[in-house]
C-alpha cells in the first residue's frame, strides 16, 4: 500500500504514535497507537488506547463516517476497524477484572472493546 503521510495540525501528542495516512486536528492524544487512515475530529482527547485505523476512507455502507468524532474523551479502550464513533462520545476503562457485554462494546480485564464495524452512534457514554 502506498498512503500519504499523515495530517496533523494543532494537536498536542504525547507518547503517540501515528500510522500513515490519519488525519487529526486539534485534538490531544497521549500515550496511544493511531493505526493507518485514521480520521479523528477535533476536540476529542484519547489516552490509552490503541485504534486500529480503517481499510479504506469515506463512509460504511449504512453511510456512518468511518473515524472517530468531534469532542470524544475516550480512554483505556482498543477500537478495531472501521469503526464509526459519533461526536460527543464518552469511553473510559473500567475497574480491573470487569468483563461485559453491552450493545457496542464488551469489556475483558477493564479494558473497553469497541468492535469491527460497529456505529456508535453521538452521546453515547461507555463508562462505569
Amino acid at each position: 500500500r502506498f498512503l500519504p503521510g499523515s495530517r496533523i495540525s494543532a494537536c498536542e501528542l504525547k507518547q503517540a504514535l501515528i500510522a500513515e495516512g490519519c488525519e487529526i486536528s486539534k485534538s490531544k492524544i497521549v500515550h496511544s497507537i493511531i493505526g493507518l487512515r485514521s480520521h479523528i475530529g477535533e476536540g476529542t482527547e484519547i489516552r490509552d488506547t490503541i485504534v486500529m485505523g480503517a481499510d479504506w476512507y469515506g463512509t460504511l455502507r449504512n453511510g456512518a463516517p468511518i473515524g472517530i468524532g468531534r469532542n470524544c474523551k475516550i480512554e483505556g479502550a482498543i477500537i478495531d476497524k472501521n469503526a464509526s464513533i459519533g461526536d460527543n462520545v464518552v469511553i473510559k476503562a473500567f475497574p480491573d477484572a470487569t468483563v461485559l457485554d453491552g450493545d457496542y462494546h464488551y469489556v475483558r480485564d477493564g479494558i473497553v472493546i469497541i468492535p469491527k464495524h460497529t456505529v456508535i452512534p453521538a452521546g453515547t457514554i461507555i463508562q462505569p
